[in-house]
Parts: C-alpha cells; sequence; structure tokens
C-alpha cells in the first residue's frame, strides 16, 4: 500500500458478488476484467496491458503464469529505520498462479476453451477500434501507462452502486428471493437467540450470531480470585 492511498487491501467499497452458474453472465464478468485497459482508454488491446494480468496465458492455453511479489513493506521499513536499503532482488519472490476454466465452461476441451478466450480477446479490440474510431480517440498506450505513477490519483472515478448479483434479470429474481428468505430466517433465528433460546436453528451455510453476554451476578464477581 502506497503511502498516498487511504484504503486498505480492499478498496471500502469493495464487496464479494455472487456470479451465477450460468455461461453467459460468467463469460460476460470475465470480458469486463480483460476489457478494462481498454474500456478506460490505456491500452488499444488487452494483451498489450503491460502489469500483472492472465490474458496471454489465456490466448495462448498456459495453465499457469509466472510473477514477482516484491516486499515493499520490508524496503519502506529499511528506510525508515535507517539500515542500508535492499536491493529489489534480495526482496523478491517468485510466484506461480494456477489458472481455471470458468466454471460454466469446465466441460469444453483445452483447446475449445483457448479458442474461447481468444475469441472474447477479439471481440473486445474489434469493439475498442470501433469505439476509438467513432470518439476520434487514441489510447495513452503502453510507454504512457508506465509513466504514470503508482500513486496518481484520477481526477474522476466511476462510483456506481454495485449490483446485488452479477445474473440474467430471470435468475436475479430468483436470487434476490432466496436472498430475502436466508436473511428473514436468519434475523428470527438471532432473535431468539437474544432471548435466552439455546437450541436455535440458523440456515444453513452462515456463521451464526454471537451468544449473548450474561455477566455473573455481583456477590459471584465480588468472590472470583483476582
Amino acid at each position: 500500500m502506497g503511502p498516498f492511498q487511504r484504503d486498505q487491501v480492499w478498496s471500502k467499497r469493495y464487496k464479494s458478488i455472487v456470479v451465477s452458474p450460468e455461461p453467459r453472465v460468467q463469460l460476460e464478468r470475465l470480458r469486463y476484467i480483460v476489457a478494462q485497459g481498454c474500456d478506460n482508454n490505456l491500452v488499444s488491446s488487452p494483451l498489450e496491458w503491460p502489469g500483472a494480468c492472465s490474458h496471454q496465458a489465456l490466448v495462448d492455453g498456459e495453465q499457469t503464469v509466472e510473477g514477482a511479489w516484491i516486499d515493499r513493506t520490508e524496503l519502506y521499513e529499511r528506510r525508515r529505520s535507517g539500515e542500508p536499503e535492499l536491493e529489489n532482488a534480495d526482496v523478491t519472490t517468485s510466484n506461480t498462479v494456477h489458472l481455471a476454466k470458468l466454471p460454466a465452461f469446465d466441460h469444453l476441451s483445452d483447446a475449445e476453451y483457448q479458442d474461447l478466450m481468444q475469441r472474447l480477446v477479439d471481440g473486445v479490440e474489434k469493439h475498442t477500434r470501433e469505439r476509438l474510431e467513432a470518439e476520434r480517440k487514441r489510447p495513452l498506450g503502453v510507454q504512457g501507462v508506465l509513466r504514470v505513477h503508482p500513486h496518481q490519483r484520477p481526477k474522476k472515478t466511476k462510483r456506481s452502486p454495485p449490483p446485488w448479483f452479477h445474473a440474467t434479470r430471470e435468475s436475479f429474481k430468483l436470487l434476490k428471493r432466496a436472498y430475502k428468505a436466508f436473511l428473514d430466517a436468519y434475523l428470527r433465528a438471532a432473535a431468539l437467540l437474544r432471548q435466552g433460546h439455546r437450541d436455535v436453528r440458523f440456515p444453513e451455510g452462515c456463521f451464526p450470531s454471537r451468544l449473548p453476554v450474561t455477566l455473573p451476578p455481583p456477590s459471584a464477581r465480588a468472590r472470583a480470585p483476582g
């Protein structure tokens, strides 16, 4: 985390959002990730993005991505304590990320999945090219991206409200009803627990709320050792 960042590892706006098992929805989510650099007019192709990503590995059919993690915290502590500063190589760890197919497309062969990923990237490139021509704009480009300081903040950011789920309209309605039923059951169980009931059944898959704190009577507290 840089010195000018206000958030922690995850932004305050971050939240986990359910993605439905529908193939179209899962592919749309992946396209959203792959197209970020293009949609923000930074590069003209996802494969040009100079930062950490798996786009090239997806179209090449590779199942692993190699990367390096630099312990910036250790470097910062060295500078702050006045100790001799370490070289990046001294605090760099090699990491391997194993890629998996989208669950909805796990039935595809490796060659079929690679073709799907290539078509996804081709579609992003085509859409980006047509949009830039219509808007008469040019992307910042790889060298321009690399020149931007990592602590630089955009003048304006998008703050659209996150959805409850990523799903088709029909599935969204079903998920919303199921979520409401789950929440109602949880709140009823939590209320009973607060009333002193101990045989309460919470909905499957949730974290039950804590038991209410019950202090011993004052006379017992007075006799307690220490």
